[in-house]
């Protein structure tokens, strides 16, 4: 099934498929958060050298550092498509879904924000834990 609007020009599709797409916003908000997590529980864990270790934390910082602007430019694509999708259904039943849906995207992001500075302060104190201990190591190794 397809649904086709022409004004402006402009000829707007959006199958089945495509609108239903929609609601897998949260999930790959959800994912982009989880990431992180699973990178910090992982990296103490393995059996791998402090430097390697080091170098996985600050990739992971500059990760959450970066994980705002990638979240907010997923809000900004969905709003775009849900706007799109309102003026060619034009059914009201259909959008308040997506309406929810939004609003629990922006709630998930506020949350998020909570959790990217959290994971920020952890990933900072395994940084500095892990460069302490290389340097002790290597003080360790010179005397």
């Amino acid at each position: 099934m397809t649904i086709t609007n022409v004004s402006f020009n402009y000829i707007i599709t959006g199958t089945v498929s495509n609108i239903a797409s929609l609601s897998y916003y949260p999930l790959i908000f959800l994912v982009l958060l989880i990431l992180p997590l699973i990178v910090l529980i992982i990296t103490p864990s393995i059996n791998i050298s402090n430097r390697t270790r080091i170098f996985i934390l600050i990739f992971n910082i500059i990760y959450l550092l970066l994980l705002p602007i990638i979240l907010i430019s997923i809000m900004g694509d969905f709003e775009l498509k849900f706007y799109i999708y309102e003026v060619i259904l034009n059914n009201n039943h259909l959008t308040s879904y997506f309406s929810i849906i939004s609003s629990d995207l922006a709630g998930i992001y506020g949350f998020g924000t909570f959790v990217i500075i959290i994971f920020i302060i952890i990933s900072g104190i395994l940084l500095y834990y892990y460069k302490l201990k290389e340097v002790y190591i290597c003080l360790k190794e010179k005397y």
